[in-house]
């Protein structure tokens, strides 16, 4: 029953967040011109800030408010943290910049593999061990609508390593295969579901 629900206000959440982007556009409408911003503007725009996912309301938001509204940072990247508090502070924060932000998000097995009440995959080997491509396209598929609804517009997935180290214990399991073409394979079926 849980799981049924969360779904459900997951629909409701994509169901309106086209709502969300006409209003987000409507904001951006007079984005500056990139030939006449400063270099500093520039290079602000290619730097991106740690951000918790946890609902707050208190010190780290001056701190990140002053980076985006002050220095024009150009993005942030959400770790951890709840989905209501993901949805609340991203919105937040684009609300800070003149420029829409790159809101990027590790999320290489899913949304749920920061929070609870969303999809956590199997690790990419065991998708791989399936021998069905398609099942790395859904994966991309979902978390990027997953991701979407909380205002994430950057997924930092799929791990594309070749497990061509056994001895190396962070890429592992992470990875698709020892095989470069499975690994290939399956990572664009991710790619795919997540542009698609």
């Amino acid at each position: 029953m849980g799981n049924k629900f969360v779904f459900l206000i997951l629909l409701i959440l994509l169901g309106c967040s086209t709502r969300s982007a006409d209003v987000l556009s409507e904001k951006f409408v007079s984005r500056p011109d990139i030939a006449e911003m400063t270099l500093e503007q520039k290079i602000a725009q290619m730097v991106m800030v740690r951000v918790s996912g946890n609902f707050y309301n208190d010190e780290r938001n001056n701190k990140i408010k002053k980076l985006i509204q002050g220095h024009g940072v150009g993005g942030v990247i959400t770790f951890g943290g709840s989905i209501h508090g993901t949805f609340h502070n991203m919105k937040m924060f684009n609300s800070w910049s003149n420029i829409p932000l790159f809101i990027a998000a590790d999320y290489e097995r899913g949304v749920g593999q920061w929070m609870s009440h969303a999809t956590n995959f199997p690790t990419n080997m065991a998708i791989a061990a399936t021998r069905s491509p398609k099942f790395a396209y859904t994966q991309g598929e979902i978390t990027a609508k997953e991701a979407k609804a909380l205002g994430v517009n950057m997924v930092l997935g799929p791990v594309l390593d070749v497990n061509n180290n056994r001895k190396n214990p962070i890429i592992n399991f992470r990875s698709y295969s020892e095989n470069q073409e499975v690994v290939s394979d399956f990572g664009s079926q991710f790619i795919k579901g997540i542009q698609d």
